[in-house]
């Protein structure tokens, strides 16, 4: 779900991958659904990942090249019809005058502050949550307005919310300014009962899993000092072990029949370790996109 406010747009969006070759259909590490291209445009999808990370980073490639947004979203349009519904996504633009876009089933979207993508019951709950929703904040998260704080709550209250196993696993969210796009830091605790922590690494992260308390686990998400690249991460204290998302990165390309995007898994390693871990694929990726 992204919305916008006044010269911001905050886009939220979980993890959650259905695939017949997994075990649990809500698989952390899942999938980062929310993709930032450059200083001015983010991408979101639902639907097939390999096939939205792939389009995506065509649209990547089209922007590099100077190719009119237009036509970028054109082919967009083109593309879900294409795939009937398989796949659909909204754009974050601060191309000119900030826009958020929604492109599905053939069709461009835009004019309106609110679009959404996936379970329609989900996206209800979480415009009800809103609209209810009068609370007085005190002190904010870094790089968040009130609005956008207040959307993050309910977007989190619905992917957790157990009568709707539409949405799972870790939420992120993006922040998109005339300075640039990223994806906002932040440390929480999380209830276990609606995520899947897919750990066989090593005899000490299994372990760690196995006895972490029934009441959740302390999760921090990660992101790199630069601005407007593709790389955030999330750290799991009980395991002593995290997930760094970079979905541009080809160096992190698995086998044909995987997933594009998969995140890559660090461990053992400390909170202040895997900060300077996201620095380096951060580092690695700007290295990459400046070629």
């Amino acid at each position: 779900m992204a919305m916008q406010f006044g010269d911001r747009t905050c886009t939220l969006s979980d993890s959650m991958i259905s695939d017949t070759n997994t075990t649990d259909d809500n698989v952390i590490p899942g999938q980062l659904k929310t993709i930032v291209l450059n200083n001015e445009v983010a991408v979101s999808y639902s639907g097939s990942a390999n096939k939205a990370i792939s389009r995506i980073r065509e649209i990547r490639t089209d922007l590099s090249k100077r190719i009119y947004f237009e036509e970028i979203l054109e082919s967009l349009g083109e593309f879900t019809a294409d795939e009937n519904g398989e796949v659909g996504f909204i754009v974050s633009s601060h191309m000119g005058i900030p826009k958020l876009y929604k492109i599905a089933d053939g069709q461009i979207h835009y004019g309106l502050d609110t679009y959404w993508l996936g379970n329609e019951d989900a996206a209800a709950c979480v415009l009800e949550v809103l609209e209810k929703d009068d609370r007085v904040i005190g002190e904010l998260p870094n790089n968040m307005t009130l609005e956008e704080c207040k959307l993050r709550d309910a977007f989190k209250n619905a992917v957790y919310e157990r009568d709707l196993p539409y949405a799972g696993g870790l939420v992120f969210d993006c922040v998109g300014t005339p300075r640039g796009y990223r994806y906002n830091n932040h440390a929480t605790v999380y209830a276990g009962d609606r995520m899947s922590l897919d750990i066989a690494f090593d005899n000490t992260a299994q372990l760690a899993h196995e006895n972490q308390s029934p009441e959740g686990y302390s999760l921090s998400l990660v992101s790199p000092n630069e601005r407007s690249l593709a790389v955030t991460g999330a750290f799991f204290e009980q395991s002593n072990m995290g997930f760094i998302y970079s979905p541009l990165d080809p160096d992190l390309d698995l086998n044909v029949e995987e997933l594009l995007g998969k995140p890559e898994a660090i461990y053992p390693v400390t909170l202040k370790g895997f900060v300077n871990e996201v620095e380096k694929y951060a580092s690695r990726l700007e290295t990459y996109l400046g070629g």
